[in-house]
């Protein structure tokens, strides 16, 4: 069985650039062949509204379950205001012990020079309070306009690389499944 690693687009705005990231993330993370994966989209499972972990929230539900079967997490997330996007935290409240001791690997979006660096700043106290174990090789994706082409593929074929070096760096966190 393979490890399951879910790629979390964790921003639901419109014309949000990160979609064209975690779309390729995603293609990557698949072309492996060494884990199981899907995207979630904050619009489809965070709440409108912060809701505590314990609370039996249907449209929480899901997010539950997924990060329970989880072995750990890739999130591709802008940065906004030096900050992470709002929707993300309130999908990650959604949960808590079903991120215990689970690696997380963050792809950092932005459309200036520095790829949303901040914003992990700024995230890396919350993913470490809910128990996740933030990974150091994060993918920085700058000037993300110029990145991907009309057609939306990369322009930059290094990625591909640092994006494989992300995921080794992870399964190395994860037992054997």
């Amino acid at each position: 069985m393979k490890p399951f690693i879910p790629v979390v687009l964790g921003t639901g705005r419109e014309g949000r650039r990160s979609e064209k990231v975690a779309a390729y993330v995603l293609k990557e993370l698949q072309s492996l062949g060494t884990v199981e994966t899907q995207l979630i989209d904050v619009r489809e499972y965070g709440s409108p509204f912060s809701v505590h972990d314990k609370t039996p929230d249907p449209k929480a539900l899901p997010w539950r379950e997924i990060a329970a079967k989880a072995h750990g997490f890739i999130i591709v997330s802008p940065e906004y205001n030096h900050g992470y996007p709002g929707e993300l935290k309130i999908l990650l409240d959604l949960a808590y012990d079903e991120y215990a001791r689970k690696p997380v690997g963050l792809c950092t979006v932005s459309s200036g020079g520095f790829g949303g660096v901040r914003m992990r700043e700024t995230l890396l106290p919350v993913l470490l309070q809910l128990g996740l174990i933030p990974r150091k090789s994060d993918v920085v994706f700058s000037n993300v306009k110029e990145l991907f082409n009309d057609q939306e593929e990369i322009q930059d074929t290094s990625y591909s690389e640092k994006v494989k070096k992300l995921v080794t760096e992870m399964l190395s966190f994860i037992p054997q499944v």
